[in-house]
C-alpha cells in the first residue's frame, strides 16, 4: 500500500521532490536540508548525516529529529537499515523514499487520489468488517466510500 499512501501524500516521485516541495512550503528549511543531504551522498547513519549537516550539539539533534519525523510522516525518506557507528554503537540508515523504492513511487504516479483512497478503504473493510463510518472517518480523515 506504499504506492497508496505516497500518492495521496501529494508527493511527485522525484529523487529531489524535497526542492519543490520546499519552494511551495510544504517541508521545514530543516526537513529540506536533511533532505538534501540524502540526495547527495545517498544513504547515510545518523551520525553521518548530522555531521554533514553540522548539527552536532545537543539543540540541534532536537531539529534534527524533528526534521526527520517530518521527513517520515511525509513519505519521503525511510529507515534503510542499521551501521555500527563509534564503536559498538548501531544506528540508522536513512535513504530517501523514491530511491529505496522506485517500483512502488513509479506505482504512485499511476494512481489517481479516488483510486488510492479506494484501494485503502477496500482493504480496511476487509480487515475489519464491523468498522463504522465514524472509525473509518477517525483513521483516515476522509469519508468513506
Amino acid at each position: 500500500f506504499l504506492p497508496c499512501f505516497y500518492r495521496l501524500e501529494g508527493n511527485y516521485g522525484r529523487a529531489d521532490e524535497y526542492e519543490q516541495l520546499y519552494h511551495e512550503g510544504k517541508i521545514s528549511a530543516d526537513a529540506h536540508a536533511v533532505s538534501h543531504q540524502l540526495y547527495r551522498h545517498g544513504p547515510l547513519p545518523v551520525l553521518e548525516l548530522r555531521h554533514a549537516l553540522g548539527w552536532t550539539s545537543k539543540r540541534q539533534n532536537q531539529r534534527f529529529k524533528r526534521a526527520l519525523l517530518e521527513l517520515q510522516l511525509r513519505l519521503l525518506i525511510v529507515h534503510w537499515g542499521t551501521q555500527a557507528e563509534t564503536g559498538a554503537w548501531e544506528s540508522g540508515v536513512y535513504q530517501l523514499t523514491p530511491r529505496a523504492f522506485p517500483q512502488q513511487v513509479k506505482a504512485a504516479a499511476k494512481l489517481s487520489a479516488e483510486e488510492a483512497r479506494r484501494r485503502i478503504a477496500a482493504q480496511y473493510r476487509t480487515l475489519n468488517p464491523v468498522a463504522t463510518a465514524a472509525d473509518f472517518k477517525r483513521l483516515f480523515c476522509w469519508p468513506p466510500e
